[in-house]
């Protein structure tokens, strides 16, 4: 048996080292207190993860498939909450791409380190898209490559984190002023960021460039199979979870950080396999 670990690398980084049982046991037995408080179903290939109660939550280490090595999984202390700021802290797992590469291009849509998360809807709806991850950086090495099967036109909602609907202009609730973006140009994919640095664990999942929108998925049937994709586009950046959850436009709400519906997806169990 082989159990992957993380050991120093050079310039402070990191790496996978393989353990034989032995060994691995005497790891475990002298890292006691730092045990995963989350246990990550796998799906199989062939399998689906299922969303439950309108939201879909699954850890980025559970990918279907691993195409690129040079995503390397390892523990950091997470606040096991689901605000921005939330405690206690405890150790759970993440994943990085060349988490020892300081200086590496920008990689172009959907072209380096794809991972897969296939997943069946259970309630019809729009789905609002969401990461946990951790940046070094305000605004670099702070982002990655998600997407959701877009259609290769208008593909998905898009509305300025800002917009408030007091204005008139976004309607009642804050909702109405989603707007439908292409994705056409990069291959299917939005370019996810977040701007806290400091490598602090936060939900904040943005688009557009200097003027944060969040992300909505186009209408979803119940019963239907999608899967998101999760690709390289900055190192160092570290991705805890992705999570999907349904929000209504008419719900004052809705899909609002903070707001009923965010609240329990941050918190909702991990999604399971079928």
């Amino acid at each position: 048996m082989v159990v992957n670990t993380i050991t120093p690398g050079h310039g402070g980084g990191r790496h996978l080292a393989a353990l034989t049982l032995g060994a691995a046991a005497v790891v475990v037995a002298a890292a006691a207190a730092a045990t995963l408080t989350e246990a990550a179903p796998t799906c199989s290939r062939g399998s689906r993860y299922v969303a439950k109660d309108g939201v879909l939550s699954v850890l980025a280490t559970a990918r279907t498939d691993d195409d690129s090595p040079e995503w390397v999984s390892f523990t950091r202390n997470i606040g096991t909450g689901g605000t921005n700021d939330d405690a206690p802290m405890a150790p759970q797992e993440v994943i990085a791409w060349k988490p020892n590469r300081t200086f590496t291009d920008i990689q172009p849509p959907g072209e380096t380190a794809r991972l897969a998360y296939p997943f069946t809807v259970t309630e019809t709806g729009h789905y609002r898209l969401m990461m946990r991850s951790a940046a070094p950086f305000v605004t670099e090495k702070n982002d990655v490559w998600l997407s959701l099967n877009w259609p290769r036109g208008a593909s998905a909602y898009i509305r300025d984190r800002s917009s408030s609907g007091a204005d008139g202009n976004n309607g009642p609730g804050n909702n109405w002023g989603l707007k439908l973006t292409s994705t056409q140009e990069d291959s299917g994919y939005l370019k996810v960021y977040q701007n806290r640095g400091n490598n602090e664990f936060n939900w904040d999942s943005f688009t557009v460039d200097n003027n944060p929108h969040i992300i909505v998925s186009r209408w979803l049937d119940a019963g239907s199979n999608h899967t998101l994709r999760l690709a390289a586009r900055s190192t160092t950046v570290e991705v805890h979870r992705l999570v999907l959850f349904r929000c209504d436009k008419k719900d004052p709400e809705g899909c609002n950080d903070g707001g009923a519906s965010w609240r329990a997806a941050t918190n909702a169990p991990l999604s399971q396999c079928a």
